[in-house]
């Protein structure tokens, strides 16, 4: 259940972006980078920290690792789109929705990781919260 209310929220934020004009784009693109990038650290850390302390097996992080791997390169895509996006001098309507596409995947696959912390009993603490303004 959290896994879609999670989704739907990732998602909803994501739409909001696509009525934004360019600066707000931008700027949310960034935002969701930079939240992203702390949810996936503060949850590795976490997990890292389950495994040393015996709450979780081997084979439980090593699965935790292969989904952390498939985030990070969803990551890296969305950051490369982002990059190409603020490059470009006009910014089409396709533009847009690739960077929004990235940005998509990018919060399944988020999702996807912590919703696997949450199921073998990691809890994420310590994520900084992000001044959008």
């Amino acid at each position: 259940m959290r896994y879609i209310i999670n989704l739907w929220l990732a998602c909803l934020a994501l739409l909001l972006c696509v009525a934004c004009n360019d600066g707000e784009v931008e700027r949310n693109a960034y935002n969701t980078l930079l939240i992203a990038g702390h949810t996936y650290d503060a949850t590795m850390s976490a997990t890292a920290d389950a495994y040393g302390r015996g709450i979780i097996s081997a084979e439980q992080y090593d699965r935790a690792k292969a989904v952390a791997r498939i985030y990070y390169g969803a990551y890296q895509t969305a950051r490369i789109a982002l990059e190409e996006y603020v490059a470009a001098d006009v910014h089409s309507d396709s533009d847009r929705e690739r960077l929004m596409s990235t940005l998509t995947a990018l919060a399944l696959r988020l999702a996807e990781l912590t919703e696997y912390a949450r199921q073998i009993g990691v809890g994420v603490h310590n994520v900084r919260e992000v001044d959008n303004g």
